[in-house]
């Protein structure tokens, strides 16, 4: 889930920076954890977007499951270790960790609110007004520690992107 972007002119972390905010990104998975079973996934939208922040639809369709699928049988192994590899990046190595995520090129304008139109599948959790609160109280701490570094995406377009189509 993608809920803000660096800044076009936000300065680079430092690695103590980052690693705090790896600790309020750790808190914030926990509180979204707490409310895994009174959040259930009930449908998924094929959204045609014109950024990748999902702040400009050109197109949305909401598909309504017909039914809850049950935790075991909704990710599978291998989809867990990929999830579990790009996670794994940052305790395997720090510094070369930090020197991506300061790269030119993924920052506000130049990437997530740039013109792009693509499809997608997701889950949007816009309308969660619990998911706005949890979210609402990361937003708060990050501005807290890094004022001014990111620019937050709006409300009604976070989502979790199931695949890119």
């Amino acid at each position: 889930m993608t809920l803000a972007a660096l800044k076009d002119d936000a300065k680079p972390l430092t690695a103590e920076e980052l690693e705090k905010l790896q600790q309020l990104c750790g808190q914030l998975s926990t509180n979204l954890l707490l409310l895994q079973d009174d959040f259930p996934v009930t449908r998924i939208s094929y959204v045609r977007f014109a950024c990748r922040s999902l702040e400009r639809v050109v197109f949305r369709a909401d598909i309504e499951l017909l039914q809850r699928v049950e935790e075991a049988d909704e990710v599978s192994g291998e989809s867990c270790s990929v999830v579990d590899a790009v996670l794994g990046e940052y305790e395997k190595d720090k510094v070369k960790y930090l020197e991506e995520v300061q790269k030119s090129g993924n920052r506000e304008s130049s990437h997530y609110r740039e013109n792009h139109v693509e499809s997608t599948l997701a889950i949007v959790f816009g309308e969660s007004t619990d998911v706005q609160m949890i979210l609402d109280e990361f937003r708060r701490a990050v501005d807290f520690l890094l004022p001014g570094y990111y620019a937050w995406m709006e409300g009604a377009a976070l989502h979790s992107t199931l695949r890119c189509l």
